[in-house]
Formats: structure tokens, sequence, C-alpha cells
């Protein structure tokens, strides 16, 4: 039987060596596909664990698994591994040293936190029946990582039979945990729109096709889709955040790109909204004599967590942290997150961790070149990720001192 004080014990011993770690991780962030060395930093602390490693998976990702004394399910924990190409502007003895990178999403946090479950766990794998699965995933910020890894089959050998994935957040006190039923967060899909027209001179334009006046109908027209064609009870967004054409103020423009995203909670809608993105650019650049090219990423699918595997976080965030440290959350984030590619092929639920402290300047959102995690969260994390798999793998087998 493994009882919660163990678990409590082991974790918050562990703060100082996890905060030393994070603290490495976040001095070396890489960008997207590009995780070498935070790659072999990883390898070095999971080859100490004595635990199976496949490392190169998808380039620079790492799975590790620990089996347990018996045969049983499998659960994989998942953390995100790739920095934002973003100048971080907070000044700490721990600051990133790669100019124009940081870990301004937490990915250095959930890295750490799960090499700390990975410690915990490993140090109770003669009274854990089944296995973990340690994944750590490259490319999340790209919404590609978490594809790559099932298709180089970490779902498999051994096969996972649920998995749990988190997040540090910002907005919630230090070591609070939220947990939210149902859908989580948005789908994600990136888009471009390049418009081609003919160029001529200012003073003439009725000799031209001017894209820049076609660029901004198809931008009201864009906007005006969520407004008027989608019913309001379905979150949706559609942005676009980048503009590009024209080269001197006298010349008709002939090219011009628009870059954006949409973002919906379910994918009829999302698709709907790709449809009539499509209807809209046709429409008027065909009447406006131009042309048109629209691609849209494939991007992730809305992140809806299982209710089994939603309740089971939450049972055991409250057990192993007390009631009043969890709370559920009643609206989803238009944000996209692509651990939503693993619970479409495996039961699974994802949490937030809060990170949030304004005594330690830790609350600035996520993305923002100031952002930073209160470290005091880390055993937390790693306590709701232990007790979690512990509960999970073992069923009742659990203790129930130190509550």
């Amino acid at each position: 039987m493994i009882r919660r004080e163990e678990v409590r014990h082991q974790a918050d011993a562990l703060l100082d060596e996890l905060t030393a770690l994070r603290r490495e991780l976040h001095r070396h962030p890489e960008l997207s596909n590009h995780e070498g060395h935070t790659s072999a930093i990883l390898r070095k602390q999971l080859e100490a664990m004595a635990l199976e490693l496949r490392t190169g998976v998808a380039v620079t990702g790492i799975v590790a698994v620990l089996r347990g004394c018996a045969p049983g399910k499998t659960l994989a924990l998942r953390a995100d591994m790739d920095g934002l190409p973003i100048q971080e502007k907070k000044q700490s003895a721990y600051r990133s040293v790669v100019p124009g990178v940081m870990h301004a999403c937490g990915h250095d946090f959930h890295m750490t936190a799960v090499l700390g479950a990975a410690k915990v766990l490993s140090s109770l794998r003669e009274r854990i029946r089944g296995n973990v699965k340690f994944i750590f995933q490259p490319s999340e910020e790209k919404v590609s990582g978490a594809k790559r890894m099932i298709q180089a089959d970490v779902l498999k050998h051994p096969d996972v039979s649920s998995i749990i994935g988190f997040h540090a957040f910002p907005l919630l006190p230090t070591g609070m945990v939220g947990i939210k039923y149902g859908v989580m967060m948005a789908s994600a899909n990136r888009f471009s729109i390049h418009l081609y027209g003919k160029p001529g001179h200012a003073a003439k334009p009725h000799l031209s096709v001017d894209t820049i006046s076609i660029a901004a109908m198809v931008i009201q027209a864009i906007h005006f889709i969520v407004s008027s064609r989608i019913d309001p009870i379905h979150p949706a967004v559609v942005s676009i955040g980048m503009i590009r054409g024209g080269s001197t103020e006298n010349v008709i423009c002939d090219h011009v790109e628009l870059r954006g995203s949409i973002r919906a909670t379910s994918n009829a809608i999302r698709d709907l909204i790709i449809e009539k993105i499509e209807k809209k650019v046709r429409g008027i650049t065909e009447g406006m004599d131009g042309q048109y090219r629209l691609t849209v990423e494939e991007g992730s699918p809305p992140l809806d967590n299982h209710a089994e595997m939603t309740r089971l976080v939450e049972i055991s965030a409250q057990e192993i942290l007390g009631t009043d440290r969890v709370q559920r959350l009643s609206e989803p984030s238009m944000g996209g997150e692509d651990f939503s590619c693993y619970i479409e092929k495996v039961p699974g639920t994802y949490f937030r961790i809060g990170t949030g402290n304004p005594a330690k300047d830790t609350c600035h959102y996520l993305h923002s070149d100031l952002f930073d995690v209160d470290e005091a969260a880390l055993p937390e994390a790693v306590k709701v990720l232990s007790w979690s798999a512990i509960r999970y793998l073992n069923d009742n087998d659990v203790g129930e001192s130190g509550r």
C-alpha cells in the first residue's frame, strides 16, 4: 500500500533539486523542433532513474517507461519542451541566455514537474501495478509535435490506457489546481490568404486590380462571420494577426498576404468557419477581378476532457493537496493545445496548476516577455501527477493517512 504522506514528503524534499533543474532549462530555451540541448538534459536525468528510454522521437522527443511490480494498465504523463521566439525582459539570475528565445509558456516547469513525478514514482515502483509512460514532446507551440509523436507510436509499446497533461497557469494562485469537465480549450488552426491583382499607377486605379482594397473587404467579411453566421452559444474566434502588401505610396499593390487563426470549441463549428472564409474570399476577389489562394493548416482539435479521467485527477488533487486547493473551471479557453490529439486516441484529461504569486512577480500571462512561474508550485504539481498515477494504477490500494 502507498500512502499519501509518502508522496507528499518525497515531493516536498525535491523542491531545491527541481528548482535548480527548472532554472537550467529556463536559461537554455530552444525553439520548436530544435530542442536538442533540452533533450540531452532530460535524458541525463531519466537515465539516473533506470527507466526504459527511447530518444530521438519525432526528432528531439523522449519517451521513458517505468514498469511496476505487476502487470496492469499504462498511464502516460506528458510534458512539452519548446520555447518561444520572445526576448525575455524580466531580470533574474536564471533569465534566458539565448537571444530572442525564452520559456514564456511554462514548458520548463512542465518538464521539471514530470521529471519530479518520475523520481517519486520510480522510488515506489515495487508497489505500483502496471506502467507509467513519461512523454516529453517537442514542438507544442507549432501545434505539430503531438501528432508526430503519435505517428512515432508513443501511445504503443506498451499501449497507453489513459493520459494526463497539465499547464502552469499564472491566473491561479500558486498550488491551486483548476479542473475542467468537457471542452477545456479550443481548436487551433492557422490560415493564410494570398490575394493577387494587377499593379499600376496610383493615378490610374481603373487600369489596375488593387489587392489592398480587396484585402480591406476580405478582412471585414471574415470578422463578420463569427458575429453573423455562427450560433452565439458556440464560442469561436477568427483573428487576423498579419497583413503584408505594397511597396510604396504611388503604386497600386498587386499582392497582399493575410495570416490569422481560427479557434472553435467544436470541430463542426471550425469546419463551418473555414467553409465561410473560403466563400467570402472567393466572392470578393472574383467580384473585384482578382485571384486568391487560401491555405488552412490542419492544427489541433478542441481539447475535450474525458469525464472519468477528469474526476480521477480532481479526487487525487483534493486528497493530496486538500479540497480547498481544487476548483472547477466553468468556461473553456479559446487558446489551443495539441494535447487534444492524444485524447482523441485514448481517454485523458488536462488540468491547470496555479503559479501566480504577486510577491514574486509571477502573474504575467502566458507568452509575455515578463512571464515567470512561482517555483513553489513544483512540488504541488509533482504531488498531483504522482498521486493521480498511483490512484489510477493501484485502484483502491492507497492509504488514507496524512490527509
